[in-house]
């Protein structure tokens, strides 16, 4: 689940990255592992075994008849002009920040109410990356700011190095764009800050942090207290009563709590996806007078929260179909309403304001490209902005299907397909899914998936199954730790319902999945090679035996479990990948791509994975982008390169027959 706030009665708002938690020694004896020095990542060796996996795999890929049309039509797309200049409101200016062709690494810039609204923003740089990595020798990546009210002056702004997920605050002056020092009170670098308001009642979150991309899983970290940071001067902590890991946000006078975990407060439980609420004083003095502002239904959760001056925005998930709810307290209760939007898409709240209640949100669906929309203080929608159409998809038609898990639940996938589509089992088809850590996969229109496979006319399609947050914080729970196998079980149902449904076969299925979607990939390789014939694993995790000794893999020890306890390794050495390879056995010809420099998922994982099946004498292919950090590369060209190769491996595995 994804979750923003924003109050008109913030002042700081904080959240903790804590230090890395140490590895746990090892508790029994592990094999010798003859791909290990694969792990040491800028050694000679490695490097070398890097340069030449690579020069292969491009060789082979490059040479495909599909891979000039691929890269061309990716690169133009990323290189377009005409995108959503997403905006980030901050007073009576518009901000962005954007990437083309000659700003690779980006302009964060600003722009007029008036002008952004007319569709001719005139925009004033505020900070060229670009010349800033040119200016300081560090490939520096922006990754967000916020600036602090009223007077929107200095905005604290985070710099990635290379992509990274670790980052540096830094403070500029967006008038003079020159950086100014940090002022003494913020915390150190370890801290996210931003200060939304002044002369109020301040606001300390230490909590969790949740990705708003499936691709950037993993960094969630839980602390062990919330706390409010009361008075202006002389600033002292209050301990809040709410459980560790629940998620507070404040609208005018009232608290908000969403509920990961059951709350038993005053006698009343509160179940696992609720939000409730109550005023400041009542909570801060532990009165127990909550009260239910939405419990969702069976097939729904709230995929994302955030607040305007006066209103609560839910974007809910309704059997994974995004929903816009608008919530006011109102004599002593709450009323809603929705706010509509188009049927079967994903919704997305963008940017609200502490001052304001318009907001910009945006939809998309697999056939209709990401819209912006503003919504005024009366619900009235205007259209801002809609990205023209990569691919003609007029001809194609959207479905909603289900197929039951081994132990007999319901795991719904969306299908994009021709409406003609012959049932004959011969459709090259794409299976994608993620399953983890509470993130929803959502319905999306795909800048490279349009035209790269819907359009040449491949089948697409993305299975919601356990472990995401498609239904809920229990969807999540039950697939992870010792119920990681129902994942599995979920994503080969949808496989074999696809086959038995006739929309494809072994023959013509590929799958691709990144990050905890690659240990996905990676776990139904070794599950089921039967099958599958395209096999894409993305920047993942595969040596679970590892994983809690690689970068920060510690601390997703409440997701998979600890590999160096023998009980918790009893249930995760029965699907981890890397040990669960054999030899003699068919393997379709893999994929592998990864990152020298991501520094969240080691890319040690793919690259012993595919080291130990060459030994094996299975084909495979390998490419490592040696620039950015975890995903496709930090540029354009990089990313078009990356997913030029992907789709023409998938073309060369999946097609045959007189469909291509």
């Amino acid at each position: 689940m994804k979750r923003t706030s924003t109050s008109s009665i913030f002042l700081a708002l904080l959240f903790v990255w804590c230090p890395v938690a140490s590895a746990h020694p090892h508790q029994q004896q592990v094999p010798a592992d003859p791909f290990l020095w694969l792990e040491d990542v800028n050694s000679k060796r490695s490097l070398d075994w890097v340069t030449a996996h690579n020069a292969a795999t491009v060789a082979a890929l490059t040479s495909a008849p599909e891979y000039p049309a691929l890269y061309e039509n990716i690169k133009r797309a990323l290189d377009s002009q005409d995108k959503v200049a997403y905006p980030q409101m901050v007073g009576d200016r518009v901000y962005n920040f954007w990437q083309d062709a000659n700003h690779q690494r980006g302009l964060w810039r600003r722009a007029t109410w008036d002008s952004y609204l007319k569709g001719t923003p005139k925009w004033e740089t505020v900070l060229d990356v670009d010349s800033l990595a040119t200016a300081e020798a560090v490939a520096w990546s922006f990754v967000g700011a916020q600036c602090l009210e009223p007077e929107n002056r200095v905005c604290i702004m985070e710099l990635s190095r290379a992509g990274a997920d670790s980052t540096e605050v830094r403070a500029i002056n967006v008038v003079t764009g020159k950086f100014v020092p940090l002022e003494s009170t913020l915390p150190d670098p370890r801290v996210r800050a931003s200060r939304v308001a002044r002369n109020e009642l301040p606001y300390i979150r230490a909590g969790e942090n949740r990705s708003l991309d499936p691709a950037l899983d993993g960094i969630e970290q839980r602390v062990p207290q919330l706390s409010l940071l009361a008075g202006n001067t002389n600033a002292r902590m209050v301990k809040l009563h709410a459980p560790a890991d629940a998620d507070v946000y404040m609208v005018l006078d009232q608290v908000i709590v969403y509920v990961h975990e059951p709350w038993n407060v005053g006698g009343t439980t509160w179940e696992p996806g609720s939000i409730v609420a109550t005023s400041v004083g009542d909570f801060l003095t532990a009165k127990r007078n909550l009260k239910l502002v939405m419990r969702p239904g069976q097939r729904e959760t709230i995929e994302s929260i955030s607040a305007t001056r006066d209103y609560l925005l839910l974007d809910v998930l309704n059997n994974v179909c995004g929903e816009l709810r608008r919530y006011r307290h109102t004599n002593g209760g709450w009323t809603v309403e929705n706010i509509r939007v188009p049927a079967m898409g994903s919704v997305d709240v963008i940017s609200t304001s502490a001052t304001s209640n318009r907001f910009f949100f945006s939809y998309t669906s697999f056939l209709q490209p990401t819209t912006l929309y503003l919504a005024d203080d009366d619900g009235k929608l205007t259209e801002v902005k809609r990205l023209p159409a990569t691919y003609d998809a007029k001809d194609l038609t959207v479905e909603q299907m289900e197929a039951t898990s081994k132990d007999g639940t319901r795991i719904p996938f969306f299908i994009v397909h021709r409406e003609s589509l012959p049932r004959d089992g011969r459709n090259p088809t794409l299976l994608y899914a993620y399953g983890g850590f509470e993130l929803s996969s959502t319905p999306g229109y795909g800048t490279a998936t349009g035209p790269a496979w819907i359009a040449r006319g491949g089948v697409y399609v993305v299975a919601n199954i356990r472990g995401g947050g498609e239904f809920g914080p229990e969807w999540h729970r039950a697939g992870v730790r010792e119920n990681r196998q129902r994942v599995y079980d979920d994503f080969t149902a949808v496989a074999e319902e696809l086959i038995r449904q006739r929309i494809t076969s072994p023959e013509h299925l590929g799958i691709m999945g990144s990050s905890n979607g690659g240990l996905l990939t990676g776990v139904a390789l070794t599950e089921r090679p039967d099958l599958y014939k395209g096999v894409v694993i993305q920047s993942a995790l595969l040596d679970m035996q590892r994983y809690s000794h690689l970068l920060g893999g510690s601390t997703w020890i409440a997701e998979y479990g600890d590999p160096d306890k023998p009980e918790e390794w009893a249930y995760i050495s029965k699907y981890s990948p890397y040990q669960n390879l054999k030899a003699n056995t068919k393997y379709p010809e893999v994929l592998f791509t990864t990152s020298t420099l991501d520094d969240r998922v080691h890319p040690g994982h793919v690259r012993k994975m595919a080291a130990k099946m060459e030994s094996m004498g299975q084909r495979i292919y390998y490419f490592e982008n040696t620039a950015g950090g975890h995903g496709n590369g930090q540029t354009n060209e990089q990313r078009a390169r990356t997913l030029a190769l992907t789709y023409a491996y998938l073309w060369q595995q999946l097609s045959g027959g007189p469909h291509m």
